[in-house]
């Protein structure tokens, strides 16, 4: 377990983590996991929110499970892809805009102030 978190936080503390590609790729891993439920025709089984058991191959739980992953698909395509796909837009924004441009040849003509 420790080597678990121990890989995350290094996975974390990495500078593409919240750049704006990492964003763009977890806005990607979500749209494709939305689309492959989508494509598996799992959409038939949301009715467990209305509360209607339904009619699955494996059994009143198994439906649930799949209506349960279909739905969170859902939101997370519907709601967290844009939230990220903005964010990464307006964090390349700030990298290209806001930050200021550092030449190799201007840090080494002004040595830091002691």
């Amino acid at each position: 377990m420790r080597l678990l978190v121990k890989a995350w936080q290094r996975y974390v503390k990495d500078d593409r983590f919240f750049s704006p590609s990492g964003l763009l790729l977890r806005a990607a891993a979500i749209a494709a996991a939305f689309l492959i439920c989508h494509a598996l025709s799992l959409r038939q089984y949301t009715t467990i929110a209305s509360g209607t058991a339904p009619a699955a191959f494996g059994g009143q739980s198994v439906g649930a499970v799949l209506g349960i992953l279909y739905i969170a698909s859902y939101f997370g395509f519907v709601l967290l892809a844009p939230v990220l796909v903005l964010a990464a837009g307006l964090l390349a924004l700030y990298h290209s805009l806001l930050l200021p441009k550092v030449r190799p040849s201007d840090a080494s003509a002004h040595p830091p102030a002691a």
